[in-house]
């Protein structure tokens, strides 16, 4: 497991603790390692659990529970919490601006169990009703959970980018011959991305017996001829303003052995991906402006 994945898992654990009513103490311990790795960027590949140890800050306790997630990608514990836990209840817990201990105010006082009873409860005015809730908290986690929902199947770039290239690696590896690339908002590197799109030089016997994957958008595939990827694969990564000022019908569909070659044979700069947007970019291909990316 990565820093982050550790991290996060402390995190988790620690949260649950405190939803529980488990040891403070215990609980803060966990905070703290989840905090200071969180800063260190440690790199766990290939550490023992005396290196763990040896990490200021993190004692024998959390060290031992560090291993598990390295060689078991959980821990007893975790596992024993999240069992015991409704899942609607972890969700709430990502609620922004609630905490362990009103979460477990909501759940045990008010019997909500997922975000949806929650906002219903907000609009009941039920929230106000618990101490420590007042008008303005419960307005502001209406707020916070319409803004969550309006943005569910949104993620950052940065978060998919590294499992969404392990995948086309994967995918690579199992049929060497066949010819694979991110497409679509991936490879225009948005910031805010809502699908993924996948790009394959051959569909037969593979359409069927593509890897499973735990990313959190399920991947949208595409199949050309292999004669035609990369043809497609400019127009999977582009823009419909950018493709109507273009013009690929104009082309021969096949023969083209780069996404650059296609850029040349419009007699045009090669335009990477990120630029496709269709606002200026065209133009500044006629005035031979096109900046190289950093």
């Amino acid at each position: 497991m990565s820093n982050d994945d550790i991290v996060e898992a402390l995190e988790m654990s620690a949260k649950l603790m405190e939803l529980h009513g488990e040891n403070p103490f215990k609980t803060k311990a966990y905070t703290n390692a989840a905090f200071k790795l969180s800063k260190l960027r440690y790199d766990f590949q290939a550490k023992t659990k005396e290196d763990i140890e040896a990490i200021e800050g993190i004692g024998k306790g959390i060290s031992a529970k560090i291993v598990d997630l390295m060689t078991q990608g959980t821990t007893a514990e975790l596992t024993d919490l999240l069992e015991k836990t409704p899942a609607g209840v972890i969700e709430i817990l990502g609620v922004k601006g609630l905490g362990p201990k009103k979460v477990r105010q909501l759940w045990l006082e008010l019997n909500i169990e997922s975000i949806g009873e929650l906002l219903y409860a907000c609009n009941e005015n039920r929230l106000i009703t618990l101490k420590g809730f007042g008008e303005k908290t419960q307005a502001q986690v209406k707020q916070n959970i319409e803004f969550k929902l309006s943005n569910q199947n949104k993620f950052h770039y940065a978060s998919l980018e590294k499992p969404c290239l392990e995948l086309v690696k994967i995918i690579q590896e199992t049929y060497p011959k066949v010819k694979v690339a991110l497409v679509g908002q991936l490879a225009r590197k948005l910031e805010i991305i809502d699908n993924i799109e996948i790009l394959l030089s051959e569909s037969s016997d593979i359409e069927s017996n593509l890897p499973e994957t735990d990313l959190p958008l399920k991947p949208i595939y595409f199949f050309s001829e292999d004669s035609e990827f990369n043809l497609r694969r400019v127009e999977l990564s582009s823009t419909n303003e950018h493709l109507q000022q273009i013009n690929l019908k104009s082309l021969s569909k096949k023969g083209f052995e780069s996404e650059q070659s296609v850029y040349e044979a419009l007699g045009m700069q090669y335009i990477e991906p990120e630029l496709r947007e269709g606002i200026g970019e065209v133009e500044m291909d006629k005035k031979n402006k096109i900046p190289k990316l950093i």
